[in-house]
């Protein structure tokens, strides 16, 4: 069987014992998002974006499995731990969140911070998720494509499709898949792209709507290639497609807003 691009790149970062792991990703990616938002906003919004940050670990860990995690604390508690599990979207509203009340702390426009902390969301995403690639993590469908990778055995995608009865438990690998969370990390990247090109929007909030409009067409493009989410209800959606259309509505609804309550041009980068 012959071996793609992609699936080299992941062997050989694990075949390194050097190589980072989820958690130091994790950290570059605030990291890189909290200097970001000290370049484009300078040092007031540095604060609004550390309570971002911690709101986001919540909202990740609330949406991931915080309901079994409820359940196993109200409990009898004999049971084993529940598994740590984060959701991204659950990261993005608490990161929107925090941020926007941070600001308001800070007496900062609120379109003033969402457009500084746009370019960060990109940043953030695309970082976050190279880290899932090498975890194994947010893995996508079985697949032909040229670019597939095929995971080894006891990873996250083995036990899912050993599960689904598409592997056998004595195999070595999984079937190729889709690297969804590559696809993810280059909707980041152009999330970012778009809002370091955008420095001087025609108004405050234009830099943010785009970037959010961006990720959550991106997701839902991304979450169909995806092949460790549930799907169901009438149009076999996921929860992730449901709440990136949610977004959408919410921040199309806040822009038109915006614009009903009089003209409110940009600040100067």
């Amino acid at each position: 069987m012959s071996t793609s691009l992609v699936e080299s790149v992941w062997a050989f970062a694990h075949a390194a014992s050097w190589f980072p792991g989820w958690v130091v990703f994790q950290i570059a990616a605030v990291l890189l998002g909290g200097a970001l938002v000290l370049r484009e906003g300078g040092q007031r919004l540095v604060v609004p974006y550390a309570l971002g940050v911690l709101l986001a670990v919540l909202g990740a860990l609330a949406l991931g499995n915080g309901g079994e995690w409820a359940r196993w604390l109200s409990g009898p508690r004999t049971g084993p731990l529940p598994e740590i599990e984060i959701a991204g979207f659950g990261a993005l509203f608490g990161l929107l969140v925090g941020h926007v009340a941070g600001a308001r702390i800070r007496r900062v426009s609120i379109t003033r911070a969402l457009d500084v902390l746009a370019p960060s969301i990109g940043i953030m995403i695309a970082v976050a998720r190279l880290g899932c690639f090498f975890a194994g993590c947010d893995f996508g469908r079985p697949t032909s494509v040229p670019w597939a990778l095929s995971y080894p055995a006891m990873t996250p995608a083995f036990r899912a499709q050993l599960d689904a009865g598409l592997v056998h438990a004595t195999a070595s690998q999984t079937l190729p898949v889709h690297p969804t969370q590559l696809y993810e990390a280059c909707i980041g990247l152009v999330v970012l792209a778009t809002a370091l090109r955008m420095r001087a929007p025609r108004r405050q909030g234009d830099r943010f709507v785009l970037a959010a409009l961006l990720y959550a067409a991106g997701r839902i493009v991304v979450d169909v290639f995806r092949g460790d989410l549930a799907r169901g209800g009438t149009f076999g959606l996921t929860v992730t497609q449901c709440l990136a259309l949610a977004l959408i509505g919410a921040v199309i609804a806040w822009a038109l807003g915006r614009d009903r309550s009089g003209p409110s041009r940009a600040a100067a980068p």
